[in-house]
């Protein structure tokens, strides 16, 4: 039930193409109408993690929503407020404080029943470098002790108030990390070393983790699981990893930061995980790996109406770079063509559904972050195919821009905008693998390009004026 999100927990994915996430900067957290249902998951699923390391425990929260007015003589209210006082100073103490302080807590209930002595609680937070103070003592056995004349606490109870952010987005990206290190794995058996070799120590900063030294960002994370690795045989299951990035994600407020780190530290690009999860969700069961005209059609019009049939088409065919009828997970993940939509209903205040030449530059430097503003006038030139002065999205399509911007950068190693001939030769060889050398050399010299070598005109754009002509 973890691994496998259930839909009944939560609303289909994408409604419209203008409400999607399809990068990272537009992850927003859930509407004010969802927290429920992501409280209830985050409570389930904390249970569950708890079960899996033998905790008998069946404390929960009960769920207050953000903006109901705090009631003093509410015990849940209370419990709540007391509870995000103990975790935002645990915040502060870095990213993992959170986890070393509920780690610390289970090593100390010797019974695996979710209590501990209220003495024992204390030292647990002290371990942390947070002392309370003689009134805060007396709150914590009012609020979560479990009888007027008992010593223990409930830490589980107190814990379960500190979760209920855990959203599908923020499981899907945790899934898709997990995914990725199953696959290069070997055997599929996720251990130390899979972590190690895989792991971006450069996702943890200062600002996750005060006074870390960057040549100890690598210890710092792999130190996380000596407690967390449960099994003997020192393979790192799915719920083990769950666990870890569920505490994890109560140091994270937002969604989209949250989601970014996890991205940043697997070396996982967000905008291809955001296509693959568009992608799997018209996806049929049949085809998993494929998409036919007619589901990419759904997905269109699901998306957005306004979609004209010549825009699906021309969209289509943009993705299907091997003309075969069917557009496939790399394809679409390649394709940046979401994207480039995403950033026509951006930057398309008045409704026309093309850009004019500024418009035109904002989009191109969206996808193409070495374009020069004189190069990105040349690409805005060569796609204006009606000559009108603004390039609509199925000119955009119409010309292949996205396929000529990617195998200009693949190749453009040197970022000078410029071709070798030992370029152009790889280069149209990608493009079509029929051609010859005498057809390539007859293309080359087609044109008034300088002198063989990497030279470039005192005409900024030259060499891709030269290319989109070519």
């Amino acid at each position: 039930e973890i691994h496998n999100f259930s839909q009944a927990h939560h609303r289909p994915f994408v409604t419209t193409l203008r409400g999607i996430a399809v990068s990272a900067a537009d992850i927003q957290n859930p509407d004010v109408e969802e927290h429920a249902e992501i409280h209830n998951f985050s409570q389930t699923l904390f249970a569950s993690l708890l079960e899996h390391r033998g905790i008998k425990s069946k404390s929960q929260a009960t769920f207050i929503r953000k903006d109901e007015a705090f009631d003093d003589h509410n015990i849940e209210h209370q419990r709540l407020e007391f509870t995000q006082g103990i975790m935002d100073r645990l915040r502060q103490r870095g990213i993992h404080a959170i986890r070393s302080f509920r780690m610390t807590l289970h090593s100390m209930d010797v019974d695996d029943h979710g209590t501990v002595m209220t003495r024992t609680f204390e030292g647990a937070l002290a371990h942390q470098g947070i002392r309370l103070k003689p009134q805060e003592y007396e709150r914590l056995m009012k609020l979560f002790g479990l009888s007027d004349t008992s010593d223990e606490v409930d830490y589980v109870k107190l814990l379960a108030f500190g979760c209920g952010n855990w959203s599908e987005q923020r499981h899907r990206v945790v899934e898709e990390a997990y995914e990725v290190l199953a696959r290069t794995s070997p055997g599929g058996h996720v251990d130390a070393s899979s972590i190690e070799k895989l792991f971006d120590a450069r996702a943890f900063n200062t600002d996750l983790i005060p006074h870390l030294i960057e040549h100890e960002s690598t210890q710092e994370f792999l130190g996380q699981w000596s407690d967390g690795n449960l099994c003997a045989d020192g393979v790192i299951r799915w719920n083990d990893f769950l666990d870890y990035y569920h505490d994890i994600s109560l140091a994270f407020e937002s969604d989209r930061d949250f989601c970014t780190f996890v991205c940043k530290s697997w070396q996982i690009n967000p905008d291809d995980w955001l296509a693959k999860r568009i992608f799997r969700k018209y996806a049929t069961e049949d085809y998993p790996d494929a998409l036919p005209q007619e589901e990419f059609n759904l997905m269109l019009r699901e998306m957005d109406p306004t979609i004209t049939p010549e825009e699906a088409i021309a969209w289509y065919k943009a993705m299907d770079e091997d003309n075969n009828g069917e557009v496939d997970l790399d394809e679409f993940i390649g394709s940046k063509v979401l994207k480039t939509k995403r950033l026509f209903d951006q930057f398309d205040e008045n409704g026309k559904r093309a850009a004019d030449r500024e418009t035109m530059v904002k989009i191109l430097k969206h996808l193409s972050a070495g374009i020069s503003y004189e190069d990105a006038l040349v690409v805005y030139q060569y796609a204006d195919l009606d000559n009108n002065g603004e390039v609509s999205f199925y000119e955009f399509l119409e010309n292949n821009l996205l396929k000529l911007l990617q195998i200009f950068e693949d190749f453009d190693r040197t970022r000078t905008s410029s071709f070798s001939e030992a370029d152009v030769r790889a280069l149209f060889r990608k493009v079509d693998p029929s051609l010859d050398d005498n057809d390539i050399r007859d293309i080359y010299k087609a044109r008034p390009i300088p002198k063989l070598g990497r030279s470039r005109s005192a005409n900024s754009g030259n060499s891709w004026r030269t290319w989109t002509t070519l």
